[in-house]
């Protein structure tokens, strides 16, 4: 067994990059390996990209 941390930084929670992150949290514990998400998302310090004006 191992663990696994998966740091999930995509813009929106249920976006594509979040469900990438579900489905190999997903194999991963059915592999029998330990997983902990961490998303950016839930972080107040960043910011996301307002774009270049």
């Amino acid at each position: 067994m191992k663990k696994i941390l998966i740091i999930q930084g995509g813009g929106r929670p249920k976006g594509n990059t979040a469900r990438l992150v579900e489905s190999f949290e997903k194999g991963a514990k059915e592999a029998g390996h330990e997983t902990e998400v961490i998303s950016l998302l839930n972080l107040d310090t960043v910011v996301p990209d307002q774009g270049v004006y």
